[in-house]
């Protein structure tokens, strides 16, 4: 029994022992270190919760609604500190380098304990000739500017508005109220129709219909 016992755990030992070298090569196949940063130059995929990744970076499992599958944190953000952000940047490679092409940013602009009324943002910004410009912004109030960083109404635009409607104009009830449709004219020359702005409105006697602005 003394001989079978030690043969058992001489055999798990070694068993377990080149497992653990055989992971290590293979770690080291996969993985290259640069002081502090660790890259991969293989051309494959990663999966997180699954053995068949099909994308560059693939995660998978039964998550909650309520759970985070990816967070990022910015460590430098705290009382004192101003306008510190989270950023998700495109870029595009090529011939002559990486460009520029845009980025998600989640920030805010006070910190809690200094300002808890100036709360978070949420940006997209895309690339012109390599700069970036930000395009859009949501505000902690919900909201919405496009070419302003400070919307003071659910939707503010710096800038015209086209309306180039090109499909039927929906039926006019209590699910449209208040949705406001650009008729296009039909025709050309002395025959042709005007074009007309109008809006799904309710009257005093409780009837919605299209209503012309213009």
């Amino acid at each position: 029994m003394r001989k079978a016992g030690l043969m058992f755990g001489l055999g798990v030992f070694l068993t377990l022992g080149a497992r653990v070298l055989a992971l290590d090569r293979v770690a080291a196949e996969w993985w290259a270190g640069v002081g502090n940063n660790i890259y991969n130059m293989n051309s494959g995929y990663v999966g997180i919760g699954t053995s068949s990744p099909g994308v560059k970076l693939d995660i998978q499992g039964n998550f909650d609604g309520s759970l985070d599958v990816v967070k990022l944190t910015n460590n430098q953000w705290g009382p004192g500190s101003i306008n510190e952000t989270v950023n998700i940047a495109a870029d595009l490679g090529g011939e002559f380098g990486p460009g520029r092409a845009g980025r998600l940013t989640f920030g805010k602009l006070d910190h809690y304990s200094d300002g808890a009324s100036i709360d978070a943002f949420f940006a997209v910004s895309v690339a012109d000739n390599n700069f970036l410009k930000e395009y859009l912004r949501i505000t902690n109030d919900g909201n919405v500017g496009i070419g302003t960083t400070g919307p003071s109404q659910k939707l503010e635009v710096n800038g015209g508005v086209r309306m180039n409607t090109t499909t039927s104009r929906p039926v006019c009830g209590e699910a449209t109220r208040g949705l406001m449709w650009f008729v296009r004219g039909e025709g050309v020359g002395i025959n042709s129709s005007k074009d007309s702005l109008q809006v799904c409105a309710r009257d005093a006697g409780g009837a919605s219909a299209w209503r012309v602005v213009y």
